[in-house]
């Protein structure tokens, strides 16, 4: 199995998540496929997906057709959210049928669990999960672009990125965990 192979390598210390690549993306493609099907009728997106750079003012903002949903605890979106991003499917307008409901977390794995739980309660929605969370987004802007906020509104490259195993961050951002 893979996740045996990379455990026994990592035990090793022969790799890292942020030394070994490709073994890290056949790891997550097979675990995203598992997830996959455990919570069929989500649909999947990245990050790349639903932010675009605006074309009078070159800043990176969310698509105009999206609305972008942080789901991870408050104490993590205080260290970096997207800007313009809502903190909860609570404040989802109760007229949102033109607009894709995109939600993300650190990784895409808790907003996959609010995307279903969503789907399940407004299911007249159009719901999508952002695969890669906020590291997709770091990633898609690696120059250190990303249109990312901390708790006063200052664009920031500070991301809280779950725990050590998930920092997979480059610079010019930093990842922080508790």
């Amino acid at each position: 199995c893979i996740r045996d192979r990379y455990q026994r390598r990592v035990r090793e210390r022969s790799v890292s998540f942020a030394t070994d690549e490709p073994m890290l993306a056949t790891l997550l493609t097979v675990w995203y496929a598992r997830l996959q099907s455990f919570f069929s009728g989500v649909s999947q997106c990245t990050a790349a997906d639903v932010l675009m750079r605006d074309a009078e003012s070159g800043e990176v903002c969310v698509r105009a057709d999206t609305l972008l949903i942080d789901v991870r605890p408050e104490r993590e979106r205080l260290v970096a959210t997207v800007r313009g991003a809502l903190s909860s499917v609570d404040e989802i307008p109760a007229t949102n049928e033109h607009r894709v409901c995109a939600l993300f977390c650190t990784a895409g794995v808790r907003s996959l669990h609010a995307a279903r739980a969503l789907r399940a309660a407004r299911p007249e929605l159009r719901v999508v999960n952002v695969v890669d969370g906020i590291l997709g987004v770091c990633a898609a802007y690696p120059n250190g672009d990303a249109p990312l906020v901390d708790a006063h509104g200052r664009q920031t490259r500070t991301v809280h990125c779950y725990s050590a195993t998930w920092n997979s961050l480059r610079a010019p951002y930093v990842g922080v965990y508790d």
